[in-house]
């Protein structure tokens, strides 16, 4: 039986985020909250084929999914509509606050 985490936009850590905060995150911190918001489940998922089993490549911050069909690499905007653009994961994650209200 698995235990189903709550989604990290719903938690109370997430309702404590404002907008000062999240510009002030670290490149690594915007990362691992981007990750725990995408992933609540906590295991990055492979967005091509369903696939949970991948290798994750440190210098790139992107999982390769070991599945040997796909061998897709992905990262954490993968799918997303954030997936084409370039700028810094705090903006992203700013405009995702800003949506929902907190």
């Amino acid at each position: 039986m698995t235990i189903k985490k709550q989604h990290f936009l719903l938690s109370a850590s997430a309702r404590t985020l404002s907008l000062r905060k999240i510009f002030q995150l670290t490149p690594d911190e915007s990362f691992e909250l981007f990750k725990e918001a995408r992933w609540p489940q906590g295991k990055p998922v492979c967005p091509h084929c369903g696939c949970e089993h991948h290798y994750y490549l440190k210098t790139r911050k992107q999982w390769c999914c070991k599945d040997k069909d796909c061998g897709h690499t992905f990262s954490v905007t993968s799918g997303t509509i954030f997936s084409s653009h370039k700028l810094p994961l705090s903006v992203y994650l700013a405009a995702l606050i800003s949506l929902i209200g907190f």
